[in-house]
Order: structure tokens, then C-alpha cells, then sequence
């Protein structure tokens, strides 16, 4: 008799508890809101190809790092190292030490701290190093921009500016104020300065 009474108020209390979590418990929501204010992915160690139609390469991203943020749809880079390429496929690679990708339409990346971007000699070209502390860059059109101080080197010379446009699939380097050149004449050791040559 006890065991059946002892089984009959267990069973009664087992499901005065189911009421009660019934009753209390809460639902699970998720706050939109706040989970867009953290990373939704990530990848280490980044290598990034892109082929044109015929399958030759059109370009690379090398990152050690790339952490895309939902919120407002950017990828931060740590380091990248870009390549392209002109119409005769002469190489650029553009690097720095931090990029932040806008993923909107038009694509564009902002470089920031040491960015080079260097022009490998070609059938066409020589080499050519751009130095500048900021500049824009726009992937889909391989165009670059920046407003701050730039130095450009080539054989031979030093050129120095504010702000430029590049349009590196031309290999076309346009200053956006008035530059400084100074030629140098590895065979003599002279120096002089003047108007810049193969630029606009």
C-alpha cells in the first residue's frame, strides 16, 4: 500500500513539475541585433585566386588573417599581399600592413601603414615602387587612389607627390598635384631634379 502511495505522489509531483517548467521556463530568442556586431566567419593562413575567362590568373590575395564582419559586410585584413596584372600580364603586387574590404558594390579595399605597390619589370616596363602611407583600392577595376604624400620609384629616379591615381591594368600613374623629380646617373654618381618622365 505505501509503495503504491509513494508511487501515486511521485507521479503527481512529476507532473506538477512538468506544469511548472511549462509555465516558468522561457523562450530561447536570439538578438540579431547583437550577434551582427561580431565576426561571422574567419580564415588563417588566406589564399585567395581568381582566374579570367581563359583560365589564366588574374589576380591573388596572401593573408594571415581575413575576419569578415556582418554587420556592416567588411572583411579586416592583417597584412595582405596582392597580385595583378597589366594588359601585357607585367605583374603589380601591392602590399601593407592592415586592409579593410568593403564588400558592397563597387568593391573597394582601404589600405593602411607601409603600403608598397611595386610594378615587376616587364617587356614593356621597368620597375616602378609606389610608397605612400594610404591609398583606396578597387579591385574589379584594378584602380588605386590615394590624397596622401607618394613616392614613386623608378631607374634612374625619385618622384615625389600628393595624392594619385593609378590605373594599373594601363600601367598609367596620374599625380593630383605638382611633383618633384630627381634623376640619378648611376654611371657618374650625379643628381639632378626636373619633371617626371612616363607619368601623367
Amino acid at each position: 500500500m505505501n509503495n503504491k502511495l509513494s508511487s501515486l505522489l511521485s507521479f503527481f509531483a512529476l507532473i506538477l513539475l512538468s506544469i511548472a517548467f511549462v509555465f516558468l521556463a522561457k523562450p530561447l530568442t536570439i538578438d540579431l541585433g547583437k550577434a551582427s556586431k561580431f565576426p561571422d566567419w574567419y580564415m588563417t593562413q588566406a589564399t585567395i585566386l581568381h582566374f579570367d575567362r581563359t583560365g589564366l590568373p588574374s589576380g591573388s590575395l596572401v593573408s594571415p588573417s581575413l575576419v569578415h564582419h556582418p554587420k556592416n559586410n567588411t572583411i579586416t585584413m592583417t597584412t595582405p599581399f596582392f597580385v595583378l596584372y597589366d594588359e601585357n600580364r607585367t605583374p603589380w603586387h601591392i602590399t601593407a600592413t592592415n586592409g579593410l574590404a568593403f564588400e558592397n558594390k563597387p568593391k573597394k579595399i582601404n589600405l593602411w601603414d607601409h603600403v608598397i605597390v611595386k610594378q615587376m619589370p616587364g617587356p614593356k616596363s621597368d620597375e616602378t615602387i609606389l610608397k605612400t602611407p594610404e591609398m583606396t583600392y578597387y579591385p574589379d577595376t584594378a584602380f588605386a587612389h590615394s590624397d596622401k604624400a607618394v613616392t614613386i620609384q623608378q631607374p634612374g629616379s625619385i618622384m615625389h607627390s600628393i595624392g594619385f591615381d593609378a590605373y594599373l591594368k594601363k600601367s598609367l600613374i596620374k599625380f593630383l598635384s605638382r611633383s618633384e623629380t630627381q634623376y640619378h646617373d648611376p654611371g657618374t654618381g650625379k643628381s639632378d631634379s626636373g619633371n617626371p618622365l612616363n607619368v601623367m
